[in-house]
């Protein structure tokens, strides 16, 4: 949930590479046609890059820009920062058609609160570092039926999330060092699917659950020569349909259909859509979505040679990508009246 979409070189914003730590963080179906796969918070960040261009050889899987994190790691103090801040649905007008057509103005929400927290777990060996970032966001939404009045509607949708990071750095001597991040956003999100034609019975809902992890081992071997080992997976879990399929299942049925089988529902029982030509009505059509995993080993070496008619730095590295993707989805087709 607000992820932003960056278009470079003339490119779709499809065709970028978005990596944390190293790890990529794009999706692997949609590439970053929705922005990063999981939402990097900004306080976690200690720096980022951003290239358009001339790519070096370890760049790849893009066309676009290519965009780098890094996240921040914790000290030998500890250090936080807490924050948040919150709009009021006083500061939100009624929007032009529900002051127009008298429809009651639905109660808008947005807030943003959350931390950061690093320190040390053992002083110049071990140290620690956290995030929790709380998003809640409830946008108007306004449909107006002139051919049928009585459907139109003015809802706040809902979009929420929890988003959290946690790595550790272990300094095993002085010449080797390891460590591991992991982050993770989950984000239901109702009425989520809104066009000119839905009515409140044809919206649809969605949950997502995107998670990275990333762990690296850094050696130093001399005065020249550095070597990383990298192991980072990413992967998804999205459910998305309508309400009838989800009040199916267990305890509603949508949490239980986005991360496991045993809540599925029956698209055969929601009633059928009725296609009109200025609206939809009854049930939408689809409940589907996809688990998918990018795997990724990676190995680079740099070599620094000085003092040969100049300086020189060398790097050497392979990477290995592995990717699966599984779809479960119901359809229907519309009648159309």
């Amino acid at each position: 949930m607000g992820n932003d979409t960056i278009v470079a070189g003339g490119q779709t914003a499809q065709n970028s590479n978005v990596s944390v730590d190293g790890g990529y963080n794009g999706d692997d179906a949609l590439g970053t046609s929705s922005g990063a796969q999981v939402r990097t918070p900004l306080e976690a960040v200690q720096e980022f890059q951003v290239l358009t261009s001339m790519y070096d050889a370890e760049y790849g899987r893009a066309s676009g820009a290519i965009v780098n994190a890094v996240s921040k790691a914790g000290t030998n103090q500890f250090k936080g920062v807490v924050f948040g801040y919150a709009a009021s649905n006083r500061l939100t007008a009624k929007d032009y058609f529900v002051a127009r057509n008298g429809l009651e103005k639905p109660t808008t929400t947005q807030r943003e609160w959350g931390g950061v927290l690093g320190g040390p777990i053992v002083r110049n060996r071990a140290h620690f570092f956290a995030s929790l970032e709380r998003q809640v966001d409830n946008p108007n939404r306004s449909r107006v039926f002139p051919t049928r009045p009585s459907l139109s509607f003015a809802i706040a949708e809902d979009r929420t999330d929890w988003n959290t990071l946690i790595r550790f750095d272990h300094q095993l001597s002085s010449n080797h060092t390891w460590a591991v991040r992991w982050l993770r956003e989950t984000a239901p999100q109702w009425y989520t699917v809104i066009n000119s034609r839905h009515t409140l019975d044809t919206l649809q809902d969605e949950t997502d659950l995107d998670q990275t992890a990333v762990g690296t081992l850094t050696s130093v071997f001399g005065n020249a020569h550095v070597n990383t080992v990298r192991l980072a997976r990413t992967w998804e879990h999205w459910w998305h349909g309508n309400q009838c399929f989800r009040a199916q299942g267990k305890d509603g049925g949508n949490a239980g259909f986005a991360f496991g089988s045993e809540d599925l529902g029956n698209q055969a029982l929601c009633p059928p859509q009725l296609s009109y030509n200025s609206f939809l009505t009854q049930a939408s059509t689809e409940s589907q979505g996809p688990w998918d995993s990018n795997y990724q080993v990676e190995d680079d070496f740099s070599w620094f040679v000085p003092g040969k008619k100049g300086d020189h730095e060398l790097k050497f590295g392979a990477r290995y990508n592995y990717r699966s993707e599984e779809h479960t989805s119901e359809l229907q087709s519309p009648y159309v009246i």
